[in-house]
């Protein structure tokens, strides 16, 4: 009996830890998707701010006392559109995020196999343990060979998509009840910056390039005397 409890305990040690892991895997894989995704508009709309600040020039939009300073910006956004894209070539964000897409399936498809064995009923205890430990050893290979690993973030963005799961990451203090308000209130609050950093962590970035430059070239011309 104690050996089965101890199998037993083992088992949904395991399953837990495999849930989680193809879970944050997961959001890391979007984290990443999206970075990718991100990456590509802000070199597109950096180069089309080059083009347009020289349309300004050629159509006269603007008086010849703006010359220097579209020579300027468009200088200063060539140099910036190159820097970034060596940059965010190095960080090969789409290949990292493939990475944790592979893993998390990987982890899926063993923790299926778990959950299948554990559904057979004419099974021995030792073929049960056996089969365990074999499922245990694949996934500790598919760890070590998706080496990368994710950042807290995307622990806590899994964890903020299933509260009840967690209950000591939201309610540390506060009562697991349901029909406590005040418990309510401060779970979905956590949830709530959770999910508001998880968005604007890949992102600020990306969106301060893409809107600065614009915002300090009409700055610029409206303040000119």
């Amino acid at each position: 009996m104690e050996i089965e409890n101890h199998l037993g305990d083992y088992t949904n040690a395991l399953k837990t830890k495999m849930w989680i892991t193809r879970g944050v895997r997961f959001e890391a894989y979007n984290h990443y998707l999206g970075k990718h995704a991100l990456s590509n508009f802000a070199i597109s709309f950096f180069s089309a701010y080059v083009i347009i600040i020289n349309f300004l020039s050629i159509y006269k939009v603007v008086s010849s006392d703006f010359n220097l300073l579209i020579q300027f910006s468009t200088m200063t956004l060539s140099v910036l559109i190159l820097a970034f894209s060596q940059l965010e070539s190095a960080n090969d964000y789409k290949l990292k995020a493939e990475r944790f897409h592979d893993c998390s399936k990987e982890i899926s498809k063993l923790l299926n196999e778990l959950n299948f064995l554990l559904s057979k009923k004419n099974i021995s205890s030792y073929s049960l343990e056996q089969n365990i430990k074999s499922i245990s050893d694949q996934y500790d290979i598919v760890i070590q060979r998706f080496s990368e690993n994710h950042s807290a973030i995307h622990y806590k963005a899994f964890n903020a998509s299933y509260p009840y799961d967690f209950p000591n990451e939201f309610l540390i203090g506060y009562s697991s009840d349901t029909s406590d308000v005040k418990s309510l209130k401060v779970r979905y609050w956590k949830i709530f910056k959770i999910d508001v950093q998880a968005f604007l962590q890949p992102r600020w970035l990306y969106f301060l390039l893409i809107l600065v430059p614009p915002i300090l070239f009409i700055l610029a011309i409206i303040l000119h005397p």
